[in-house]
């Protein structure tokens, strides 16, 4: 009888720890933590960043239209969104406030006046989103976890997901957890 009852146990404690440690790897890949370029709202990606520190920001004007595109910063986690707004509203489906591309930046030396960080924060040539641009300004990944054909690149202390294209190592979509 004993044997029984131990081994029920252990099957229990096993299947807690299971369903336990399937969460933790599983929340941060939440639909509501998302950013993707040309998808998400710039709004939506302001609610999950929290305040911009900066934002740099240009104008055009023409006759009867005109347009404010620029980079917003987030020093916090060396996060640069970019966006563009139309005025009056393009008609072709390309729809303001989305966020159009995504940049970081090493955020280590930004007040030091000529220092690299800080002609490429000001100079406003944040480096694109790829796998070796990651490692080169954020350092090596808490964490990479392959899925199927996609790969989950964490870095657990910034509370950032990137999320790549296995075989055509295009960046997706990125995950920002609890980052207010």
């Amino acid at each position: 009888m004993k044997p029984k009852f131990i081994f029920k146990t252990i099957g229990f404690c096993l299947i807690t720890t299971g369903c336990s440690t399937l969460h933790k790897q599983i929340n941060y890949i939440d639909p509501s933590n998302e950013i993707q370029i040309d998808k998400t709202e710039m709004g939506n990606a302001t609610k999950l960043t929290g305040p911009s520190d900066d934002e740099f920001l240009a104008y055009a004007c023409g006759r009867s239209s005109g347009h404010v595109s620029g980079w917003t910063t987030y020093k916090r986690s060396g996060l640069a969104l970019y966006s563009v707004s139309y005025t009056p509203e393009r008609q072709d489906g390309y729809k303001n406030g989305i966020v159009r591309d995504i940049g970081i930046f090493d955020t280590t030396n930004l007040t030091v006046k000529r220092s690299k960080q800080q002609k490429i924060y000001y100079g406003e040539s944040y480096y694109p989103v790829s796998r070796s641009n990651l490692e080169l300004v954020f350092g090596k990944p808490d964490k990479i976890k392959n899925v199927d054909k996609v790969q989950y690149i964490l870095y657990i202390q910034r509370q950032m997901t990137f999320v790549f294209n296995r075989e055509s190592k295009q960046f997706i979509r990125l995950y920002i957890t609890n980052k207010k």
